[in-house]
């Protein structure tokens, strides 16, 4: 059976569909596909947008490419349904939305998750590293991790647990007998807050410093729920029987190795988009060749 995204396939001019996250990615990932001669524009409301644009193989053969914009969530469950041949979204949102047993924190662990849904890991973008981590409050008797699935699997409840990650939230409790008297609440964004004011008794949030999470009055447990959670490009298993897709597919991930691997091998470099030396450069070559 073809994908749903084939549905509108000539309808876009044999453009393939890829869905990219709005938000603090936009910029990075502008930089990083520049460097693949595939440009889109940053959306100036931060709102969902479609548009069809050209991607130039080194051979000279162009393909075209539909990139569509919407929310991490969304990307996810999007992809998984067969709309998009292509998607990119944090790993905490692959987990969350699909959603996956959290079994292990290694890339093998994930790539299989992905396999019940028709998925398979691209690329891991390696962008701005953050952990999912399970926090309490700070006046709280639990010491780490453990001590919390002890405490709340051998006879006390677990209240109220705040998160934006259902799923894997869901999961967690799941797969670690959590037994709960209250209920996960989707904090929408205001995690952190939901802690503070004390209608969670714990948190299931990202965390990049931590420092947001204490500065809510938060004390984070470790180890982490999943130590390393970047940006993932995540393929359809599918569009490996159709050649074109197949060809762009391949090219794709081999012209991504090659920019991530530039800027990953710059000393200067630390996960900091805006400052990095091949924005500049890109910015000239791009300047140079609109002339």
């Amino acid at each position: 059976m073809m994908p749903k995204w084939m549905d509108t396939y000539e309808e876009r001019g044999g453009a393939i569909p890829i869905a990219v996250p709005d938000g603090h990615l936009e910029g990075f990932l502008r930089i990083i596909f520049r460097g693949m001669n595939l440009d889109y524009p940053i959306s100036d409301n931060g709102g969902s947008y479609g548009i069809i644009t050209e991607y130039r193989f080194e051979d000279g053969g162009k393909q075209k490419v539909y990139v569509s914009m919407h929310r991490p969530k969304g990307i996810v469950e999007y992809t998984r349904d067969g709309h998009f041949a292509l998607g990119i979204s944090g790993k905490d949102w692959w987990y969350s939305a699909l959603p996956m047993h959290l079994n292990g924190d290694s890339e093998a662990s994930f790539d299989d998750g992905l396999k019940q849904y028709g998925l398979y890991i691209l690329a891991d973008l390696g962008y701005r590293p953050s952990s999912v981590v399970v926090a309490v409050h700070r006046d709280s008797r639990i010491k780490d991790v453990p001590h919390f699935i002890r405490t709340y699997s051998n006879g006390q409840h677990l209240g109220n647990l705040g998160t934006e990650l259902v799923g894997l939230s869901n999961s967690f409790i799941t797969v670690n007998g959590i037994i709960m008297e209250g209920r996960l609440i989707d904090s929408q964004g205001k995690t952190e807050s939901v802690l503070r004011d004390r209608i969670a008794d714990a948190i299931v949030e990202i965390a990049e410093t931590g420092n947001s999470v204490e500065g809510n009055d938060g004390k984070i447990l470790k180890p982490c729920l999943i130590r390393k959670t970047t940006p993932h490009a995540v393929g359809r298993l599918d569009t490996q029987s159709i050649d074109s897709v197949k060809r762009f597919m391949n090219d794709f991930k081999g012209r991504l190795d090659e920019v991530l691997g530039e800027m990953k091998s710059d000393a200067q470099y630390a996960g900091s988009f805006q400052d990095h030396p091949l924005l500049k450069k890109l910015d000239n070559l791009y300047s140079e060749a609109d002339v």
